[in-house]
């Protein structure tokens, strides 16, 4: 549980609706109380992070469209997003050739 009894939002913003049901799945089952949303792309998982102002955002970069990374800029551009901290993690965007 949350301190102070307080819920927490956590929001998922991927393209794959299986990525999203797994990391979700894996999120509800480790924090029961929080609420957990989710966005199928970059904008709109734009317009609801500005909406919601979610604790944790996980995102993945490569996706069509807006990208997390862009998806990033344009909430710091924005002043929507303003991080605590920040991470990172990447695996490879794009086909190997």
């Amino acid at each position: 549980m949350a301190a102070n009894n307080t819920v927490k939002n956590l929001f998922i913003v991927d393209n794959s609706a299986v990525e999203r049901k797994l990391l979700t799945g894996l999120l509800q089952k480790q924090w029961p109380n929080y609420d957990i949303w989710e966005a199928s792309d970059g904008e709109e998982g734009l317009s609801a992070v500005e909406q919601w102002m979610p604790d944790l955002v996980l995102m993945d970069l490569c996706m069509p469209q807006l990208g997390g990374l862009e998806l990033l800029a344009n909430l710091r551009d924005k002043q929507s997003l303003v991080p605590r901290s920040g991470d990172v993690r990447s695996g490879q965007c794009g086909n190997r050739d």
